[in-house]
């Protein structure tokens, strides 16, 4: 997935890690947030409950564990292990169509995320880091047609304000500005917390540029 960044918008892996506590009425949530001008989003909300084999959870901690230093072929390599011991694995998909598109191979991560669809076509993580892969791809109407897909599925509001700015992001590409603008101020009302705000507002001050611009 390699990607001209635009200067004024980034996207990030959130990896999201939710932990049971002792406590059965307790849950600590935990996130690492990894900050790659050419990532996705994804989350693995208890994922090591739903890899059933001890040696596919371990190859996969230690992949998250190569991803969050940037390493992505060993990132890569402990997921293709993971894969092995657990074939057709959603969450273990989705990060390899990821790492896939980190390392370049776009063709090869549709691959993975449409594999991972099919298996669950309700994982709303799938059509967030599918459409990722289309803008790489400058593929923006692509994108679009999976963003509102997932949008359908989208089970909370962070999902829904990443969905938003990512069909905000295409339709500012496609110079489509007003709409964009649109679904730029919708990623505003789902999301409220300051660091995941950072690319919302990059993004609103390229579409007002433009269309200041356009307007003159």
């Amino acid at each position: 997935m390699k990607l001209t960044v635009y200067k004024l918008f980034s996207i990030i892996i959130i990896i999201g890690f939710i932990f049971s506590c002792q406590n059965e009425t307790s849950r600590e949530e935990k996130r690492v947030v990894i900050p790659n001008e050419k990532g996705g989003e994804v989350y693995y909300n208890d994922w090591d409950q739903y890899i059933l084999s001890s040696k596919a959870r371990k190859h996969f901690g230690d992949a998250m564990d190569y991803a969050k230093r940037g390493q992505n072929k060993d990132s890569w390599r402990e997921l293709f292990l993971a894969d092995s011991e657990e074939p057709n694995n959603t969450l273990i998909l989705n990060a390899l169509g990821i790492i896939e598109s980190n390392l370049g191979n776009n063709d090869k991560s549709k691959e993975y995320l449409n594999q991972a669809s099919k298996l669950d076509s309700t994982f709303v993580n799938t059509y967030i880091n599918l459409a990722t892969t289309f803008i790489r791809c400058n593929e923006y109407y692509e994108s679009i047609k999976v963003l509102e897909r997932g949008i359908k599925l989208a089970d909370n509001d962070e999902k829904k304000g990443i969905i938003n700015n990512l069909l905000a992001y295409n339709y500012y590409h496609l110079k489509k500005y007003y709409t964009a603008n649109e679904y730029n101020e919708k990623a505003f009302y789902f999301i409220t917390e300051g660091n995941m705000r950072k690319p919302l507002i990059k993004l609103k001050n390229d579409i007002q540029r433009a269309i200041a611009s356009k307007e003159q």
